[in-house]
């Protein structure tokens, strides 16, 4: 049994289960897995029928809600033990968050339903479950042949449009940054009718709830070809998505990835001769996918509007392409003279050269005949004075040089004049901020100064912090509380809040206390604060008591007992623990495990320099 592309249960009835451990697929009536001992249902109610995806540390299933009739779910698992660092957490915690927040807002995207976390072992993974929305990706339809005309892009645009209006109308604005048709999934034809849009956004794994105008991320992400240069510099906005829009548009279309039909020279995606769209739809792709964010639009209703006020012009489909219910009630040819039906049937006129085509191409038949007179003068003055070959050669040379010269200056003139024309107005500048914190001059003479290193000690804490020992106060006692706390019942917490109520850390859940985001937001990884202390505590939601503690890249002045630094090597690590570790490698990290020991150790395979680390609890305790 294959589900959209995925391995699923088949024939073994409808209590059978996949193992959330090993995967073995056995029957629900056994309560653990006859392999790996693990339980076969989660949280008591959900069900693995089949592994849809998985990628690193994290995977995604169907499964069925036992509590309510065996509804199809969808369960997304993140692995801690396989994470590739906080970042991928905080990503996860951040789409359970935005989900739950935006579930009654638009219904053009899955439902939450519920999340939780386990420990099988020591090993802690989060559980994200959301409702199945049956259907196929865009993506697969492509694959499967299907071809998409203007009328259906214009319906998948506005379904989308009015999803996208929903989500960057909420304060803050939720950005999704991954809009591609493999996110995309088609109801069918004929579902329009119901509660709901056809077309359904789905994964918010990359989704950002915050606008850093400062560009303070971490990380570029996003996929090639639909996500807009601002977005891969870490300034996701709401605009990045509609040119996620415009690009998945594009990839119907014309069959091709958008990264493919990328030029160079223009600087963007040249689509209009891959596709057959009339020309005020192709006008408003090429301002979807403009590559300077105050050439798009504005927002996603400005788009709305723009689509409805420019006429359709498309294409009539086959009936092999086109779904039964509009074969059905497309119009009869029979009933039609022959000049209508050939003029239906005729091909929209190709669409008119862009400015810049007509005048580069003016510029180069001006060089061709200047050229040719050149060739045929040349000739005339050679021929009537038979100068030396030498200097009639250089009379030759010297005079295309100038012709090419002239050209060029002239070609460069006319995209000027047209780059100039396409240009903003001019934004009066902006004041500056006023100045935070201490001088720039104090901060360098505090960074010449030597500081004495933190050490911590494997396994135990950091300055008087105990894993399973310390509480989430202690926490903030120790280390301050400029940070953020993160909650499964709550929306993030400041320091503060916490620290003047602490019962809030097992009330609200709390499972993270962050250094990488003070109380108000602001991204501070490396401040000089943050040199001596962790970039982030684990926190028992449960217990309210320290499970982990991380040790970034921007804890320079941390050193565990034995003398493991930011700056020691693999062979370091080996000689200080030895080779008694668990290994983890095939990603831009390495990862070293002493479970016995209580560290875990993330190294650059290319350098082989320490990157980062964690200690927790040692499996022997």
């Amino acid at each position: 049994m294959r589900i959209d592309g995925a391995i699923a249960l088949g024939g073994e009835g409808p209590k059978a289960a996949l193992c959330p451990g090993c995967l073995d697929a056995g029957s629900r009536d056994d309560a653990s897995c006859a392999h790996c001992g693990t339980l076969r249902h989660l949280r008591g109610r959900y069900w693995l029928d089949a592994l849809l995806g998985a990628k690193g540390s994290a995977r995604t299933f169907r499964a069925s809600d036992s509590a309510n009739g065996e509804r199809a779910v969808v369960v997304k698992e993140l692995a801690l033990h396989g994470a590739k660092g906080w970042k991928e957490v905080e990503l996860f915690e951040r789409s359970v968050k935005v989900l739950r927040s935006v579930a009654d807002v638009t219904p053009g995207i899955p439902r939450y339903v519920d999340h939780f976390d386990t420990s099988r072992g020591g090993e802690i993974r989060y559980y994200l479950v959301q409702e199945w929305v049956p259907g196929e990706s865009l993506s697969a339809r492509l694959d499967s042949g299907e071809r998409f005309d203007e009328a259906r892009a214009r319906a998948i645009a506005l379904d989308l449009l009015g999803t996208l209006a929903a989500l960057h109308g909420l304060s803050p604005p939720v950005v999704h940054r991954d809009v591609k048709p493999a996110n995309i999934v088609d109801r069918g034809p004929g579902t329009e009718i119901e509660a709901r849009p056809r077309y359904v956004l789905i994964d918010f794994d990359l989704v950002q709830d915050r606008l850093r105008p400062d560009g303070g991320s971490t990380m570029s992400l996003g996929t090639a070809g639909y996500a807009p240069l601002e977005q891969l510099m870490g300034r996701a906005l709401p605009a990045s998505d509609l040119y996620g829009l415009g690009a998945t548009l594009i990839a119907l279309l014309s069959r091709e990835e958008p990264a493919e039909l990328y030029d160079p020279t223009l600087q963007r995606i040249a689509f209009r001769e891959r596709v057959h769209v009339g020309s005020a739809f192709a006008d408003l792709l090429d301002r979807l996918v403009a590559p300077s964010v105050e050439d798009r639009y504005a927002s996603a209703v400005e788009v709305k509007e723009a689509l409805a006020a420019s006429p359709s012009t498309a294409l009539a489909r086959t009936d092999a392409a086109a779904p039964a219910t509009e074969r059905a009630s497309a119009p009869d040819d029979d009933n039609d003279d022959a000049s209508t039906r050939i003029a239906r049937r005729a091909p929209p006129a190709p669409a008119p050269l862009s400015y810049r085509t007509q005048e580069t191409g003016k510029a180069i038949a001006a060089l061709m005949g200047s050229l040719i007179g050149l060739i045929a003068f040349s000739t005339i003055v050679i021929g009537a004075l038979q100068p030396p070959p030498l200097v009639a050669g250089a009379l030759v040379l010297g005079s295309i040089y100038a012709i090419f010269a002239l050209a060029r200056r002239q070609v460069g003139v006319i995209l000027r004049r047209h780059d100039a024309a396409q240009l903003p107005a001019a934004q009066p500048p902006r004041a500056l901020p006023p100045r935070k914190g201490p001088s720039k001059r104090r901060e360098k003479r505090e960074e010449k100064r030597p500081a004495k290193p933190v050490v911590v000690e494997v396994g135990v804490g950091l300055e008087g912090i105990e894993i399973a020992a310390s509480t989430a106060a202690e926490v903030l006692e120790v280390f301050g509380d400029d940070c953020t706390c993160y909650s499964y019942d709550k929306d993030d917490i400041s320091g503060p809040e916490l620290r003047a109520d602490p019962e809030l850390a097992t009330r609200a859940r709390v499972w993270k206390i962050s250094y990488d985001y003070d109380a108000a937001g602001e991204y501070m990884p490396s401040r000089p604060a943050n040199r001596r202390r962790p970039a982030a505590a684990l926190i028992d939601s449960k217990t309210g008591l320290v499970r982990q503690l991380e040790l970034g890249v921007y804890q320079s002045e941390i050193v565990t007992a034995e003398g493991l630094a930011q700056t020691s090597t693999l062979d370091d690590l080996v000689a200080l623990y030895g080779e008694d570790h668990e290994f983890e490698g095939g990603g831009t990290l390495d990862k070293y495990r002493y479970p016995e020991r209580g560290l875990e150790v993330w190294v650059n395979p290319e350098t082989e320099i320490v990157n980062s680390f964690r200690i927790f609890a040692p499996t022997g305790d």
